[in-house]
């Protein structure tokens, strides 16, 4: 990862070189108040490491329709996540462009462009350490050849699925930031409006689920700031607020899943694991059920030291998965004495891996 995180440097640079250059107004920044958005059940209550997993999604994006976007310039979103996974620094890019716009909720709607709701960051456990968040709003110019590689950017960034485990990770993650890189070299390629916003309490900087505004405009007031339908909204009272239309901005959040539980659990590396548990014990032969006992202590001691998962959740996973194990022998014991009994092609492979257990 020491490549990528160097990698990642350099695009920051670029990036703060073209914003100097720019003169532009400086954005405003905002937290929205807790007591202004929505799941206050969980907006401004700490992450608490090993407890918690976090996510970030890109809300809502709102573009002026000042800025002749679809039409003279393409939008650009480029969203990067930096965090502890396993032990390690972890760095996670994902842009949105034109192509997962028009994908992804993108709908032209006078006087604007409206971009509802993506994941740019996929779920983790919190590690400790906080999280680094730099969001940066670009426009790049329609019919320039830099839009082609931005399709095959897009593409890499859509396929790297969050998974730091798979092999091709870093590779994928590396095209993505050498790509951005390379675009803000190239002529009609702008940074608009972007930040990096540390959260670390270490620091003495909060972590917790809250709603951020990234908005073209200076000094907004936060009071004046609501998120309803997690879309934002301006107005002196929830009841009289209405979208926001003033100018460019990103409405962001980073949050925690319904009830603190992942339901991905089949894209994790176990998943296999688990798959061959519960079928041997559907065998329903007592030396399948053994093999299938064999394979859970096997599965148990993989999901205690995954870092996809936090604690809470092993535990209460472990306990799950033996429930369904014992279930499914219970209910092939069943289908047997009935005469139901199901093949058992994996009997000669069983033998021998019960022959070692032996041993």
């Amino acid at each position: 990862m020491a490549n990528i995180t160097a990698l990642w440097k350099t695009v920051t640079d670029g990036i703060s070189q073209h914003v100097v250059q720019s003169q532009r107004q400086l954005p405003s920044t905002v937290r929205i108040p807790d007591d202004h958005g929505e799941q206050k059940d969980q907006l401004g209550q700490p992450f608490e490491r090993d407890q918690h997993y976090f996510h970030v999604v890109i809300n809502e994006m709102f573009l002026a329709e000042k800025r002749k976007w679809f039409t003279l310039i393409d939008p650009l979103v480029f969203v990067v996540s930096e965090f502890t996974y396993d032990k390690k620094e972890l760095v996670v890019p994902f842009i949105v462009g034109p192509s997962l716009l028009n994908q992804f909720g993108g709908e032209k709607i006078p006087p604007g462009m409206i971009f509802k709701d993506t994941s740019v960051s996929g779920t983790f456990p919190y590690r400790g350490v906080g999280l680094k968040l730099s969001v940066v709003l670009c426009q790049l110019s329609v019919g320039n050849y830099a839009s082609e590689l931005l399709q095959v950017i897009e593409s890499a960034s859509k396929v790297l699925d969050f998974s730091p485990l798979l092999s091709p990770y870093a590779n994928v993650a590396g095209i993505v930031l050498q790509g951005f890189n390379t675009l803000l070299r190239l002529n009609g390629t702008k940074p608009l409006i972007g930040l990096r916003q540390p959260f670390d309490p270490n620091a003495g900087i909060p972590f917790v689920p809250s709603f951020f505004a990234l908005i073209d405009e200076p000094d907004v007031d936060p009071q004046m700031l609501w998120v309803i339908g997690n879309r934002l909204m301006q107005g002196k009272s929830k009841a009289e607020a209405t979208p926001y239309r003033k100018s460019d901005f990103v409405l962001y959040s980073v949050v925690r899943p319904m009830e603190n539980l992942r339901d991905d659990l089949d894209t994790l590396p176990f998943a296999p694991l688990w798959d061959r548990v519960v079928s041997e014990a559907g065998r329903g032969t007592k030396d399948a059920y053994k093999s299938a006992k064999a394979n859970l202590l096997s599965l148990n001691q993989t999901i205690s030291l995954s870092p996809d998962l936090t604690a809470p959740q092993r535990t209460m996973l472990k306990k799950s998965y033996e429930d369904q194990m014992v279930l499914a022998y219970e209910a092939a014991v069943g289908q047997a004495l009935r005469g139901e009994a199901k093949p058992d092609e994996f009997a000669e492979a069983r033998d021998e891996s019960l022959a070692l257990l032996d041993l």
